[in-house]
């Protein structure tokens, strides 16, 4: 069986697979489109491949693109791409962390059966709350932002940051990192 069968048969009839709770880090100094704090939504790894790592960035659409004027960017606030501030502190399942593409969340997983290669490894999924394609770096809003924060760059560059800081990313043990998002 392929492994996108796999995966969709385990999400169509719901079939049990091990999964590790992810958990939210707010990161001081970000900020989503509505001045929420980002932050990125953790999961530890174990196993052979515990100093590992795969770092996914949610993807989304850019605000100021001709499909979004300010109006429908101003929408996204009121949801998860715009606000943090409906994100769960901890969630059981890398299929509920926030994302609009499913897809993108595979290589979450810790199923050796869905993720072959990296089901053991450390995992940091960063959720797209910034409206402009993780790139920005607009911290206070301006009526040219229609009072919008895009700050994306920053929040990127803060916590990629505290992710050196706090968890041990890039301290010169020679561990794996797939860093992957569209």
């Amino acid at each position: 069986m392929r492994f996108l069968d796999k995966w969709l048969l385990c999400t169509v009839i719901l079939c049990a697979h091990a999964s590790g709770e992810f958990t939210w880090v707010p990161v001081a100094g970000t900020s989503c489109l509505d001045g929420t704090t980002a932050g990125y939504y953790s999961s530890e790894g174990s196993g052979s491949k515990s100093s590992s790592w795969v770092i996914g960035v949610m993807g989304g659409q850019p605000c100021g693109m001709p499909a979004m004027k300010g109006e429908d960017c101003r929408a996204l606030t009121r949801g998860n791409l715009g606000s943090s501030a409906d994100y769960p502190a901890t969630v059981e399942s890398e299929m509920a962390l926030p994302s609009y593409n499913p897809y993108e969340l595979l290589v979450m997983g810790n199923s050796a059966d869905t993720n072959e290669n990296f089901h053991e490894a450390m995992k940091v999924w960063i959720p797209h709350c910034s409206g402009d394609l993780h790139i920005g770096r607009l911290t206070e809003p301006t009526p040219f932002s229609h009072m919008m924060r895009f700050s994306g760059g920053l929040n990127m560059e803060l916590i990629l940051a505290a992710l050196k800081a706090n968890s041990g990313l890039g301290n010169g043990t020679g561990a794996d990192v797939l860093f992957t998002g569209s």
